[in-house]
């Protein structure tokens, strides 16, 4: 991953064979997101390319890959398990996601999210929790600082668990990323849509459709109705499944077909400040490029 071949990588940082590209992020008004599209499937294998020919024929990682750019394999399991359990995503970058300043520990008082349950006092009593109330005018919180814990079981150290989150905020994620280590987020929104961009392309989800954002996936929430709220499911272990149909017979419940998974959409103009959430604990380091820098990808890891 050596980024300092100025044959493939121009002085601005980004590949002089990559053309021009209007921007593909929450925030940016180039982003057209009522021509939004999907390829529908679950847990299937998806090929997507931003631009015609970006996707390596024949073999995964070529020793020059298409318009100069470089291959990575996101891993959402462990490479050794069976073909049927297995998930993974090869992408292709116009630079690599590890260029990026050292990680240095943060401390946001608005930050209230928590995965060491073991330290929690556990009560008997029965607990109902009132709506997060809209942040007013004067304060400005997104997604990230809007996330609260309300409870959970398990570890992420160990894989094993879930956390249950809320979120409310009423501001748009502006030039940051997030990256959860910890566990798969399924956010379903309550009040106001969420449009997102994640390495692998966009998604909108207004109230009434649920979102997942598979753990180690980068992505940035953008709000364009306003003020949004709602709930967030945090695995710490395995991938979510359909349910199995039993005596309902074969069709019923959610249908394969119902999931929309992103298409191939990239961004190669701005520095973006990259959060990662690890044990609990935020971390921060900056890039001089943008995270949704993916133009072509395949495989069967991807937020839907």
């Amino acid at each position: 991953l050596d980024v300092s071949d100025k044959a493939a990588v121009g002085p601005s940082g980004v590949s002089p064979c990559i053309p021009s590209h209007p921007v593909m992020v929450p925030g940016i008004p180039d982003a057209d997101w009522s021509k939004l599209k999907y390829q529908h499937g679950f847990a299937n294998q998806f090929s997507t390319e931003a631009l015609p020919g970006a996707l390596p024929k024949y073999q995964n990682n070529p020793q020059r890959c298409p318009y100069h750019l470089y291959a990575e394999q996101l891993s959402g399991t462990a490479f050794t398990a069976r073909r049927v359990e297995n998930f993974r995503t090869w992408m292709y970058r116009i630079l690599p996601s590890v260029t990026h300043e050292p990680f240095q520990p943060i401390e946001n008082p608005k930050w209230k999210v928590s995965s060491d349950f073991d330290a929690e006092t556990p009560t008997p009593n029965q607990l109902r929790w009132s709506p997060l109330p809209i942040p007013g005018p004067e304060e400005q919180v997104d997604f990230v600082d809007g996330l609260q814990t309300i409870c959970g079981a398990g570890s992420p150290a160990v894989k094993d668990g879930y956390g249950i989150h809320m979120y409310c905020a009423n501001v748009s994620m502006e030039r940051s990323c997030l990256c959860n280590a910890d566990g798969n987020f399924l956010i379903v929104p309550q009040h106001g849509t969420l449009r997102v961009a994640t390495e692998m392309g966009l998604l909108e989800a207004p109230p009434g459709y649920i979102l997942v954002v598979p753990r180690g996936i980068r992505f940035s929430v953008a709000l364009p109705d306003g003020p949004s709220r709602g709930y967030v499911l945090e695995a710490f272990a395995g991938q979510f499944v359909l349910p199995e149909l039993g005596p309902i017979g074969a069709n019923g419940l959610a249908n394969p077909r119902d999931f929309e998974a992103p298409v191939a959409a990239f961004d190669d103009t701005h520095r973006s400040d990259f959060t990662f959430n690890f044990g609990g604990k935020l971390f921060q380091a900056q890039q001089n490029f943008s995270p949704f820098n993916v133009v072509s990808w395949h495989g069967n890891y991807y937020p839907y």
